[in-house]
């Protein structure tokens, strides 16, 4: 978890809920995932996750050869100009996929996931949601039914092999919703509240 302020859950939300309403416009898709979700009375940070659109780098044949960046790393880029959004960049917590911001007149953390790979929306929406002892049961779940996560959650219709096989693996299944995870791994749905009560550890 991270170091951050405790704010009680109706500041986190609003706060949250104005974030994305700064970084939708550069994402096909973004949540607020989390403790927020899960609404605990007291919250330590804001987990949000972002399906970003890509900007790709192509040959002279037009295929694709690298991603150059993601229009979340671009208005991120923007942050350090636009002061009154209150929220400021930790530079010492960046990443392609993890960013983290902090707000600047509650001091309260706001860690941003990027998604690189539509197929593996469902299993953040999930896993990001925890708390840890249920996102840890996921992950169980998967390896019970001789399926695995990879590094970047998406999920592999066989089991772990000692050689990585992602992202080319072609027995990758889509988690285009949450729903698909609970289906895949037949577990049955719980909502977030439920999960903080049934596996969270409290405030």
């Amino acid at each position: 978890m991270s170091p951050g302020k405790r704010v009680p859950l109706e500041l986190a939300q609003n706060l949250s809920t104005h974030l994305v309403e700064i970084l939708s416009p550069s994402c096909e898709k973004i949540k607020v995932v989390g403790s927020v979700r899960r609404c605990k009375p007291l919250i330590n940070d804001v987990e949000v996750i972002a399906l970003a659109r890509e900007s790709h780098v192509k040959d002279l044949f037009g295929e694709t050869v690298s991603i150059d960046s993601t229009s979340v790393d671009e208005l991120l880029d923007r942050f350090h100009e636009i002061e009154h959004q209150g929220w400021r960049i930790d530079s010492r917590k960046q990443n392609k996929v993890a960013k983290r911001l902090r707000h600047i007149q509650t001091g309260l953390i706001a860690d941003l996931y990027v998604i690189m790979d539509r197929r593996a929306w469902g299993s953040y929406v999930v896993i990001r949601t925890g708390p840890r002892s249920f996102s840890r049961e996921i992950i169980s779940a998967a390896y019970r039914n001789y399926m695995h996560f990879d590094g970047r959650l998406l999920l592999h219709n066989h089991a772990k092999k000692r050689s990585p096989c992602w992202p080319y693996c072609a027995r990758i299944i889509p988690l285009i919703h949450e729903s698909d995870v609970f289906e895949r791994l037949k577990i049955t749905y719980i909502s977030p509240v439920e999960r903080e009560k049934q596996y969270g550890s409290g405030i």
